[in-house]
């Protein structure tokens, strides 16, 4: 990727390739946030490829979701039913 490249925010394939490893680490909100950024340059991208993105979109809105309800019952667990 050229350096004007990068300053405009890369390209579909490496802000999806940022993304996958951003969440194969569990850091769901950051490799959403890519994933988007991914979309935004998706403009010559085939359509199977835009939807294997947004898939993973979901896929960190569940997990993150899952993330924050599992804290939740933690602290209700702790007795701090208003932090819940």
């Amino acid at each position: 990727m050229s350096f004007l490249q990068k300053l405009m925010g890369g390209t579909f394939e490496s802000n999806r390739e940022e993304a996958d490893g951003l969440f194969a680490e569990g850091l769901f909100g950051e490799a959403k946030l890519a994933y988007e950024r991914a979309l935004r340059k998706a403009d010559r991208v085939e359509g199977a490829a835009v939807q294997a993105v947004r898939d993973r979109i979901a896929e960190c809105r569940i997990a993150l979701a899952k993330n924050r309800i599992a804290e939740a019952d933690g602290l209700i667990e702790a007795g701090d039913v208003e932090g819940a």
